[in-house]
């Protein structure tokens, strides 16, 4: 695919854009893409660019290699002073965010995932719409075997899977095998294939995605989200008023236009 040109190169975190999706990239392969602390507020930096970026429609984020998505936070750096609370603070924002902001931004992001997809690795992909992964990957909330516990991650895959196999995950803290987390609801889509066929599928629905009204893919994604902590009258008041919005922008306008016409819609 065509690279617009755009790019930018955070330390351990490479994005780069092609039409109108944003590819993001944990490039640490020597360390199975684990993610320092400059690397989590590099990542709060992407995902306020993506937000802001009028051309992105949507984002895939994958790990470099083939043996990990990531392992998530780089342990090395708890060593000495730095305790837990100090790793995941970010002076900014408060705690955490950086990792599950891909759940709280309107445009939707994939992940596609290769490998090892651990502890803020899993918070990572728990943070997307779509996940994508080989069935030799493997997940898992490893925190309690090194004497922590995990917060995001664990209330995150409570509402992914149910109280009862994400205290299989988190409290056991090993991991479980790609079959077992597709039939369990973790991951979206199993690919039969190694890292390029899992990037290759995570970039086809994102462009399917982007080629959509960009409004109404973001008013779509809002109730979603929203919908889990809102009363369903609530819900359909929130709905109604997104479609308001949609409708006003021309793009259901042109959608019924280029479906009458028999041609591809062109939103802009």
């Amino acid at each position: 695919m065509p690279s617009t040109g755009r790019k930018r190169k955070p330390e351990m975190i490479s994005t780069t854009s092609t039409s109108h999706v944003l590819s993001i990239e944990i490039d640490n392969p020597g360390s199975l893409n684990a993610i320092s602390a400059s690397d989590f507020h590099d990542l709060a930096e992407i995902w306020e660019s993506y937000a802001q970026d009028s051309q992105a429609r949507c984002a895939v984020i994958s790990g470099s290699g083939s043996r990990a998505f990531s392992v998530g936070a780089n342990v090395k750096e708890f060593q000495g002073d730095r305790s837990p609370d100090a790793f995941w603070h970010n002076p900014s924002r408060g705690y955490g965010h950086n990792l599950e902001d891909g759940r709280a931004l309107w445009k939707p992001v994939i992940s596609a995932i290769d490998g090892y997809c651990l502890g803020g690795g899993l918070v990572l992909a728990l943070g997307t719409d779509i996940r994508i992964a080989t069935r030799r990957s493997s997940f898992g909330l490893p925190e309690v075997k090194i004497g922590t516990n995990t917060v995001t991650g664990a209330s995150l895959l409570a509402r992914e899977i149910g109280p009862s196999r994400a205290a299989r995950i988190a409290l056991v803290g090993d991991r479980i095998d790609a079959d077992t987390a597709y039939d369990w609801g973790l991951v979206t889509e199993l690919v039969d294939g190694e890292h390029d066929e899992v990037l290759a599928r995570a970039h086809q629905l994102a462009d399917l995605i982007a080629a959509n009204g960009p409004r109404a893919v973001q008013a779509t994604k809002e109730v979603i989200r929203r919908s889990a902590d809102m009363d369903f009258r609530d819900v359909l008041a929130l709905g109604e008023s997104l479609r308001e919005i949609v409708s006003a922008s021309g793009e259901f306008e042109e959608g019924v236009a280029a479906f009458v016409e028999k041609r591809e819609p062109h939103f802009r």
